[in-house]
């Protein structure tokens, strides 16, 4: 039960102990007991008694919440009921079976979940008062039980000695009733509800039920399906607790039964499913069809299943305005739960329907009696509900003017709109009588006679066997007391077997198999249906299950009497076209024809896998429909298909080769401009050993990715492995003539008088040829241990690729670290000289590609580890390559081809030592290549000459700049005597060729 629920219980409760305490007397006071249609009489159904059993019954089948009104009787569910157990009454009286009159008093509940609780509230305030007052009851009481006579139309009656209940409701609403009455100790024996929740006996310790648990009738039902051998079922059930319950029962034991189930149809419960649902149930019957199942489960309510039935009406309907070679088949075989028991409605589709009903007796006496039964002073006074719905009928028939069995078809449907026979006496005698037989009422003469005994027992304990009426002690009957002799209580029945509850709160597990068989009539062609009994099921204390069915009593349509064998659903398959048999996900039984993957193969009901790199070949099923167990090369089953690789055809090798040779040919161009003006200042300044090694560095690194990007073979894989010498070759030249650079300003005071070592273009070939060598040694020991090779990779079925093994892992690295190592060393140098004057060989723009350097390989390294795609692994490496080349190109050669072609006047002498930026506080700059300069120029400056000739000569150094430059001028004037010197003058030019430009307002020495 919800929160919802327990609030609505436990807010109920409190009201009646306020009202039993406001009350105080042992009479119930004008509690409404629902309203009619008819003038708004509050009625009841009263047997006069020394002690009364309470009953709660659907009497009415429709409750409006707004107005209050209960609305059409229902006879098989309300009426039926009411007065069979007025009738058992009277057998019990007789017989003197008590030694005191037992009484019954009910109300209706109109079908309705809260006004059942607002019914309630009678029997609970009722049982609080006559406990309190401990059997003695009021003046005003005993003034008032003579009009208590067999009317019960009165607004006061005497209810203080309900004992107990009976009820015959739904299991929801049974549920939130069972937890009310637990709180007043009021014992509830149930002779419908079936809901396993209400096993409970620590929750619901108060409840009882003749009636099994809805977990043995769902068993019940898996041992037809066994007995048949039906595993390929549907389900439609309600959504709420009867229904999922069912579901889950049913579901937990379809593994050890090998059921399947082809769809799971859930009816929405509404309130008027009619007008908001109809399509949703005819989508379900367009299910039904389309799951091509035969058998369908059905556990819901009444109402619904009318509302479905009706769904199949109108889908047959539907079909017969098809050509017969396009029609679906919808004749269904149904099996029901219990809930459809004894009903006649929908003849057409309900005929061959088989049921699992609760255990059925007939009481062929009290269909007599039934049957026979008309209104009268003493019928209409104890159970006005009959004389009610008598009066409602025959004011029908009146409308209807034709008589009830015409059994013309246009007459047939009419009265159908008017709901068929208004009474059930309204019918053929035989069927009539044979109907109420095998209706639920061998479960409510159990509940009577549960409490009858019961009480019976309660009597000889408390006032001794030979006492006759009732006893001071019994005058007051305690539910808590009664509750354990409802326990223990077992009797007789009809037909010999003993009668006990099952764990002490459930009935037996004992079933009726029953099926729906139709008659026609040969006149007219109109038929009548019937049910028969075929079986029984019966499960012991060991839930041992027991089906005794009866196969020639069965009968599925009365012109094909045996029910169809069903056709497993497994259909035939083409290998030919790829197809194999398998298992429908949401079944365990039904198949259906998959087709394999283009590299699978079909074998049995299976999909076998070719090797990699193949595909099937479904040429070869034509010849071969069952292929083996195992692929064979002679039966080409599997054939292998092209390896692709990244070649240049591919739309992204295509950009990075067209970049590649735009860098080759502006390096080419770069080289002849350079050749050309070899000869002027800036190139002679760059040093021209130094340009002609970046030169070759460049020009390999683009050259390398036409090389990456071929057709994997062994040559170019070995080629591939040399990329570590691209970058060593462009990084070694880049570190050596920033070390020179940094050399020749960074001399330490003490060595200022020598002479710098390796700073020649020799030295400086020579350097940069043992750096590049260790990359050789390197990737010769590489090879030596780990040759290079073609790999045939498959990133998935249908796809392989080639490429050369150091380009598929890591291994790329390991040729790697060493020039990439480079960077940190260069990385140092071009921040300890980013100050040097910028004359001096361009420091400046060479540190600025070597950082861009470092973020550029810092990137593709972790793109290339992060990474399991080939494809994107190459393209990282060539795209390393030429950004790592592209770099060096910019940052050193366009600079300068840029001055030499556009800004010729900048290339001279005097431009070049007079940089952009200044000395900061000293020069603008120097060359670092001045060893090799030209001829001695005329001396233009004498401090100048001096001391810069000497730093040219390696005898000193020049100082490197301060950080404030402002901070000279503030000095004392007799420090530097030569300023004036100095200034006058914007530049120096030396014997060697080579020139410092000066600025008038910055100071030297």
């Amino acid at each position: 039960m919800d929160h919802v629920g327990v609030v609505r219980v436990f807010s109920a409760a409190a009201f009646v102990w306020i009202v039993a305490a406001a009350i105080g007397g042992t009479t119930l006071e004008s509690v409404n007991a629902g309203t009619t249609e008819d003038g708004g009489n509050k009625l009841v159904v009263y047997y006069p008694g020394d002690l009364l059993l309470g009953g709660l019954l659907p009497i009415h089948t429709e409750y409006n919440e707004t107005t209050g009104v209960c609305t059409k009787i229902g006879e098989l569910d309300g009426i039926i009921p009411t007065e069979a157990v007025l009738y058992l009454l009277d057998e019990i009286n007789r017989a003197g079976i008590l030694s005191f009159k037992l009484g019954f008093i009910a109300f209706d509940t109109c079908d309705s979940h809260s006004f059942t609780l607002e019914q309630a509230l009678h029997f609970i305030h009722s049982h609080v008062q006559g406990e309190a007052n401990s059997g003695k009851p009021s003046k005003d009481c005993k003034a008032k039980q003579g009009a208590l006579s067999a009317g019960s139309t009165t607004d006061v009656f005497d209810v203080h000695k309900v004992v107990g209940l009976v009820t015959g409701l739904s299991s929801s609403v049974t549920i939130s009733l069972a937890q009310l009455t637990r709180l007043f100790q009021l014992p509830q024996i149930s002779f419908l509800s079936t809901s396993p929740l209400l096993s409970d006996k620590r929750r619901y310790d108060y409840f009882f039920r003749t009636v099994p648990s809805d977990v043995n009738q769902v068993r019940a039902i898996v041992e037809i399906l066994k007995f048949y051998e039906w595993n390929h079922i549907s389900i439609v059930y309600a959504d709420d607790e009867y229904g999922n319950r069912a579901l889950h029962e049913l579901e937990q034991l379809s593994g050890t039964a090998n059921l399947c189930f082809a769809a799971k149809l859930k009816i929405p419960v509404d309130t008027n499913p009619q007008n908001t649902f109809s399509k949703t149930y005819d989508q379900m019957v367009e299910k039904l069809v389309q799951a091509k199942t035969e058998v369908v489960i059905l556990f819901s309510d009444v109402k619904f299943l009318g509302w479905f039935f009706n769904a199949i009406q109108r889908h047959r309907t539907r079909q017969a305005t098809i050509e017969p070679s396009k029609r679906e088949t919808n004749d269904f075989i149904l099996i029901g739960s219990d809930a459809w028991g004894g009903r006649e409605e929908y003849p057409e589709i309900t005929e061959g329907l088989i049921t699992v009903q609760l255990n059925t007796r007939e009481l062929g006496q009290f269909a007599e009696h039934y049957i026979n039964l008309v209104p009268s002073e003493a019928v209409c006074g104890r159970n006005p509900f009959y004389c009610k719905m008598w009066r409602e009928c025959r004011e029908k028939e009146e409308r209807m003017k034709e008589p009830f069995r015409r059994r013309s078809s246009r007459g047939h449907r009419e009265r159908r709109s008017l709901g068929g026979p208004c009474m059930l006496k309204d019918s053929f005698a035989g069927f009539a009588a044979e109907t109420v037989s095998f209706l639920n009422i061998d479960n409510l003469r159990d509940a009577i006679y549960a409490y009858v005994y019961a009480l019976k027992n309660m009597h000889v304990a408390k006032c001794g066997a030979t006492h006759a009426g009732l006893c001071d002690a019994m005058r007051t009957v305690k539910g808590s007391e009664l509750k354990l002799f409802l326990s223990n209580v077992s009797f007789e029945e009809p037909d010999g077997s003993i009668f006990r509850f099952h764990d002490g709160t459930d009935g037996q597990p004992r079933y009726t198999i029953m099926n729906m068989h139709r008659h026609s009539n040969q006149t007219d062609g109109s038929g009548q249906n019937r049910w028969v009994e075929v079986g029984k099921y019966t499960q012991d204390a060991d839930l041992k299950s027991t089906l005794v069915l009866n196969k020639t009593a069965t009968r599925y349509r009365e012109d094909h009497p045996a029910y169809p064998v069903q056709t497993p659903c497994k259909p035939k398959c083409n290998p030919a076209a790829n197809q194999v048999q398998s298992l429908r996900a949401e079944t365990s039984c039904c198949w259906k024809c998959v087709k394999c993957e283009a590299w699978q193969y079909p074998n049995d009901q299976k999909c076998l896998d070719c090797p990699p790199g193949s595909v099937a070949n479904f040429s070869a099923f034509l010849k071969y429909p069952i292929p083996p167990s195992s692929f064979s090369i002679s039966v080409n089953i599997c054939v292998p298909f092209q390896a692709t690789f990244l070649d240049y055809t591919s739309l992204y090798a295509i950009p990075v080769l067209a970049f590649s040779a735009a860098g080759i040919l502006a390096s080419l161009l770069s080289a002849w401009v350079m050749l050309l003006h070899r000869d002027t200042p800036i190139v002679k300044a760059a040093g021209r050993e130094h340009l002609s090694l970046l030169l070759l560095g460049v020009i390999s690194s683009y050259a390398m990715n036409f090389v990456i990007l071929w057709q994997p073979s062994s040559w170019s894989c070995i080629v591939v492995r040399l990329i570590g010498v691209c970058y060593a070759v462009c990084n070694s030249t880049v570190l050596i003539k920033i070390a020179r650079i940094y050399r020749i300003f960074n001399t330490k005071e003490s060595r200022k008088t020598q002479k710098l070592k390796y700073i020649s273009p020799t030295s400086q070939i020579a350097l940069t040829g043992g750096f590049v060598f260790v990359e050789f040694v390197i990737v010769a020991v590489w090879m030596a241990f780990d040759w290079p090779g073609v790999l045939q990779l498959h990133p998935n079925h249908l796809e392989t690729e080639l490429v050369c093994s150091d380009l598929h892992n890591l291994k790329l690295l390991s040729g790697l670290c060493y020039p990439l190592m480079l960077l940190f060393p260069m990385a140092y140098f071009a921040f300890r000289t980013r100050t040097c004057p910028a004359a001096f060989a361009e420091a400046r723009h060479t540190g600025y590609g070597i950082y861009l350097t470092f973020i550029n390989v810092l990137t593709f390294v972790l793109i290339f580890i992060g990474n399991n795609s080939v494809r994107i692994r190459v393209l990282t490496v060539c795209i390393g390559l030429c950004l790592n080349a592209s770099v060096i190109l910019v940052s050193t050669f366009f600079t300068k081809a840029y001055i030499i072609l556009f800004r010729p006047h900048k290339n001279s002498k005097d431009c070049i030592m007079n940089s952009s930026r200044s000395l900061g506080k000293y020069a603008n700059g120097g060359s670092a290549t001045a060893a090799d300069a030209g001829a001695t120029q005329a001396v233009h400056c004498a401090a100048c000459k001096a001391l810069l000739s000497d730093a040219l000569n390696g005898a000193v150094s020049l100082p490197r700049p301060r950080s404030n430059p402002d901070l000279t001028p503030q000095k004392d004037q007799k420090k530097f005597e030569g300023e004036k010197l100095l200034t006058r003058s914007r530049t120096c030019i030396y014997r060697n060729g080579h020139s410092i430009a000066l600025s008038p307002t910055r100071h030297i020495l």
